[in-house]
């Protein structure tokens, strides 16, 4: 097998605008994102689960090809022109319906002659980069683990040399090869061999835009000796002898069959039922301004190389003529014996520097072809560079507005929360309103009730008051009735004693009497009818006075008033307990006196001799407060 590493042909500016030049490729990592397939491009349910699932994981597995010192010299896709360099995608030949494959899509940098067999080319690559890919893909073990995933593909792209009458000319062909996970255990466990594994293996082989082919692999007898590891040079000495390559690849026609494969041309012409119409419009806007930009592109190219054309040949006229005015100087100098040799020499030699300058400009032109190329691929890469990042920012515009959304969302809940609260917390007070109030009223009523009962009470005290007062004036009034009657008393002693002495008188000088007058005369010890009628108008049948002696500490004589004065008067019961309260006030330093009612049951007990009523009763509240005792006050007799 031969691998050209050249780029000196003309195909080879192709190439470079695919791969970015030829031989090693730089390790360039991708934009999150780029690489991935992004889960909204799938339509089944099964292969959108599984790309929101792992879709972390796919961006580990890109890292680690990218950083690998073997696959890192792949070329991932981009899925801004395509599906994506990485992703769960299903093929027409799976045994049940939607078989998931994790598929990595990469363009080799080996370029192959058009003669050599397909075989040999997916054998090619498979030993150079197939091993180290399944086992940087079988590392995950979540994805490994998962029943979902059926096993793994892997999608190599590279570049043909075909020999045409009108020169080389740069194809591109491509080979999947799906294989299961427990082959690749296998595999990975050195139970079976490249060979063996191929061979259980699902292969597509798609030419240029041709329809995708089922194919088998056919391992050769001997293929060691003929085939040159890539990067390897022609001889110089001519073209080496060619081992028979010819074709050993069996095809098959296969009907439609299932979802096909992400990011190979269907099998039939029709558009791949997976890209939405919305995609394939906008994908067709953007190749048809590409062709505008392109095409405005060619015609600035063209002028401009149709006037660096033109200022090279009007350089040159003006060369030649410089040198043809010099030779017919140096003609003009030259003696007339110049032989026939030396001007054919001089003729040799402008013929040589002629030839030479046409050499040098057919160069200049290539190396301006060459530059004209370059320029038009650095244009194609900014135009994709520009278009990617309209893609990036119109999705980071979509992510703005979804977070802005999704900002305004929350702030509307949280608004509606807000009133939520406050029509509870008015709910709230409101409620708090109606109790105070409700607590108000109460203590309204309470306090009314209070006052009610303050004034029932103040009227009690009033009624009582004024009970007092009227037995007061009812007891001054029996007093001074009792004081007439011992008036009465005393003027009918007085009006006796004077009887008395008028028979004394007539005794005296009447000392013959008869027994009439006798009888008549007074006796000693018997009461005269006068003096039996003034015992009985006396209601009391005893006004004894008890006097007992007086503590040390009182007063032994009393000031005479002009004024009233007043007493405090309790009433007893019995006489032991009025003579202890007697006792027991006159120790405190008040004047006190007994008297024993006409019925004999009931001792009143008189206190002080005071001069004003108020007087009186602050003396009978502090007994009544400190001792228990109820009493009234009455105006004492002068």
């Amino acid at each position: 097998m031969k691998i050209v590493v050249r780029c000196t042909q003309a195909a080879g500016l192709f190439v470079a605008a695919l791969f970015l030049g030829c031989g090693e490729l730089a390790k360039k990592e991708s934009p999150l994102g780029l690489i991935v397939t992004p889960p909204s491009y799938y339509t089944t349910v099964r292969a959108r689960y599984l790309g929101e699932k792992y879709k972390e994981n796919l961006q580990r597995l890109v890292d680690r090809v990218v950083q690998n010192s073997v696959t890192g010299k792949l070329q991932f896709a981009n899925n801004i022109a395509s599906v994506g360099g990485v992703g769960f995608f299903t093929h027409s030949a799976t045994k049940s319906f939607d078989e998931r494959y994790l598929e990595v899509m990469l363009g080799a940098p080996d370029v192959f002659e058009g003669s050599v067999d397909f075989n040999s080319k997916v054998d090619r690559l498979f030993s150079q980069y197939g091993s180290e890919l399944l086992s940087i893909l079988a590392s995950d073990l979540e994805i490994y683990k998962d029943r979902e995933v059926a096993g793994y593909g892997l999608n190599f792209s590279w570049r043909n040399i075909l020999q045409a009458p009108s020169g080389p000319r740069v194809t591109l062909e491509r080979a999947v090869v799906y294989v299961t996970k427990g082959d690749v255990h296998k595999f990975s466990s050195r139970e079976v061999g490249q060979t063996e594994l191929l061979g259980a293996a699902v292969i597509f082989a798609l030419q240029e835009e041709g329809p995708a082919r089922l194919v088998s692999y056919l391992p050769q007898a001997a293929r060691g000796a003929a085939q040159p590891p890539p990067q390897r040079e022609r001889s110089e000495k001519g073209a080496e002898a060619k081992p028979d390559m010819s074709p050993k690849i069996q095809e098959y026609d296969l009907a439609p069959q299932k979802e096909e494969k992400k990011g190979l041309p269907p099998v039939t012409k029709a558009p791949a039922r997976d890209q939405p119409a919305k995609k394939q419009e906008e994908v067709k806007r953007q190749e048809e301004g590409s062709k505008r930009a392109e095409e405005t592109r060619r015609q600035q190219e063209a002028k401009r190389r149709e006037d660096d054309a033109k200022r090279a040949e009007e350089a040159k006229r003006q060369d030649e003529a410089k040198q043809r005015a010099e030779a017919k100087r140096e003609a003009a100098a030259k003696p007339a014996e110049i032989t026939k040799q030396e001007e054919l020499r001089r003729q040799e030699e402008a013929r040589k520097r002629e030839e030479t300058a046409k050499r040098q400009e057919e160069a200049e032109r290539q190396e301006e072809a060459k530059r004209v190329e370059a320029a038009r691929l650095g244009e194609m890469a900014k135009q994709e560079e520009l278009k990617r990042r309209q893609e990036a920012k119109k999705r980071e515009e979509e992510a703005k507005r979804a977070e802005e959304a999704k900002r305004q969302e929350e702030a509307k809940q949280q608004t509606e929360a807000r009133r939520a609260t406050a029509a509870k917390l008015a709910e709230m007070t409101k409620q708090e309103e109606l109790k105070r109030q409700e607590e108000v009223r109460k203590r309204e009523e309470a306090a009314k009730r209070a006052v009610e009962a303050r004034q029932q009470e103040e009227g009690k005290r009033q009624e009582e008051a004024r009970r007092a007062e009227a037995a007061r004036l009812a007891e001054i009034a029996r007093q001074e009735e009792l004081k007439r009657r011992e008036q009465e008393s005393k003027r009918a002693e007085a009006a006796r004693k004077k009887e008395a002495e008028e028979l004394a008188l007539k005794a005296k000088e009447e000392p013959f009497k008869s027994p009439l007058a006798k009888d008549s005369a007074p006796q000693t010890g018997v009461k005269s009818p006068a003096q039996k009628e003034a015992k009985i108008e006396k209601p009391e049948t005893s006004t004894a006075t008890l006097k007992p002696s007086l503590p040390p500490s009182a007063p032994t004589a009393t000031p005479k008033q002009t004024g009233p004065s007043y007493v405090v008067q309790l009433s007893f019961v019995g006489k032991e307990e009025a003579k202890r309260w007697f006792d027991r006030l006159r120790q405190q330093g008040y004047s006190a006196s007994m008297s024993v009612t006409g019925e004999g049951e009931t001792i009143r007990l008189r206190v002080g001799n005071f001069p004003s009523h108020g007087e009186a009763s602050r003396v009978l509240g502090k007994l009544r407060e400190e001792e228990g005792i109820k009493g009234i006050v009455i105006e004492a007799a002068n």
